[in-house]
């Protein structure tokens, strides 16, 4: 039985715009033929980027949202996928997903339906909600800015070339909405029984605090598994847990142990004064030998970026408006815990007070990986020759 779910306010559309959605469901419809299921070829772990040197040309790199569709039509009739992201409106993953129902996969959506993403969501609407398993058009009401601003995707189990995978997560920086092809973005698939149990039970959370409209009533966890390497935030931390007060980066940063042999990389959309714990921490760290190097985004205040500066040996300021920054990773080579260890900190989450405190986001969190460790430093480079 189909499930529809809606809390909208504010949602005055014009005649014409109406008529362009319908079109546009329409132009889907027909588009969308047979459903046949598609083995992927893939190596898990997996990362991918949007193309630095595309996107500083000011064009569109759509290969992320190419990969997700391709996740999407590799999910098996009598499997599940789950998604929970702030906007979504691109038509490579809509078609995927659709087929994906038709195919004889559940499909369970989750989408924001504040005001900051009506625009945008708007229009996905009348194409998902009464073709798939389940879907829920939310308003995350704990503040009056806070957003669902999740950005993932599950499977319960895949076809690859080479066999089947099963608990399959997909996390990225990029909304499924076509402007994000114009941005830096970051993407990562795993496979974890472990963290995907996190992410499934996160998303009935949401499910159920969205029917109930209580949101303000959800209690931060974590998911993790020492063994594979991987850890995954599931937030907001309000402050109203006793609990937890805690700042989920702010205590990574607290566990190197040997700031002369450690070097921290960042690429963060945006900051505020909400983390200054977090800035401070960074510059106590530098102070004490730490190499760090900082990529921002000109949305950030100048009051901000002065601050960042005096954080980090070095600050590149992605002012040119082709370069457009949306990823938020953290990247940590050093002491931790007294031993040598890589760390990639990515997911949604930026490091401001209302990702922490309000929002819905996951902080996805990789030990030791080598392989994708490389490829972040060489994206993180990529992005530093735009400035």
């Amino acid at each position: 039985m189909k499930t529809v779910y809606r809390i909208i306010k504010n949602t005055k559309v014009l005649k014409g715009f109406i008529i362009i959605i319908l079109f546009f469901g329409l132009f889907l419809e027909t588009a969308l033929g047979q459903s046949t299921l598609q083995p992927i070829s893939i190596s898990i772990p997996h990362v991918a980027f949007t193309n630095p040197s595309i996107i500083g040309e000011g064009k569109k790199d759509p290969s992320l949202f190419e990969e997700i569709s391709q996740l999407i039509n590799a999910v098996p009739s009598g499997e599940t996928i789950h998604v929970a992201v702030f906007k979504l409106n691109e038509p490579l993953i809509i078609r995927a997903l659709l087929q994906a129902e038709k195919r004889g996969v559940s499909v369970n959506v989750i989408i924001d339906e504040g005001s900051t993403s009506n625009e945008t969501n708007l229009p996905t609407i009348p194409m998902l909600e009464e073709k798939i398993n389940t879907f829920y058009a939310f308003d995350n009401d704990i503040s009056k800015k806070s957003i669902i601003h999740n950005k993932f995707l599950i499977c319960s189990k895949i076809v690859t070339t080479k066999g089947k995978i099963p608990n399959i997560i997909l996390q990225t920086s990029a909304n499924f909405q076509k402007k994000d092809a114009e941005k830096l973005q970051d993407l990562l698939i795993i496979q974890n029984k472990k963290i995907y149990d996190g992410y499934l039970k996160y998303w009935k959370i949401m499910e159920k605090l969205g029917k109930n409209n209580n949101w303000d009533s959800y209690a931060f966890f974590t998911a993790s598994d020492d063994k594979s390497g991987y850890s995954a935030n599931f937030l907001p931390l309000q402050k109203k847990d006793k609990s937890e007060k805690k700042d989920v980066v702010l205590d990574i940063l607290k566990q190197i142990d040997n700031p002369t042999k450690t070097k921290i990389f960042a690429s963060i959309t945006k900051w505020d004064e909400g983390r200054d714990k977090v800035l401070e921490k960074l510059e106590q760290l530098q102070k004490k030998g730490t190499e760090m190097k900082i990529i921002i985004s000109k949305l950030d205040d100048k009051e901000m970026r002065e601050l960042i500066k005096d954080a980090a040996d070095e600050v590149n300021v992605l002012n040119k408006k082709e370069a457009r920054m949306h990823t938020r990773y953290i990247l940590i080579d050093g002491i931790v815990n007294g031993e040598q260890t890589q760390l990639i900190l990515t997911g949604s989450p930026n490091l401001t007070k209302r990702s922490l405190r309000y929002n819905f986001e996951v902080l996805l969190v990789l030990e030791n990986h080598e392989h994708i460790f490389k490829q972040y430093i060489s994206h993180f480079e990529a992005c530093k020759a735009l400035d």
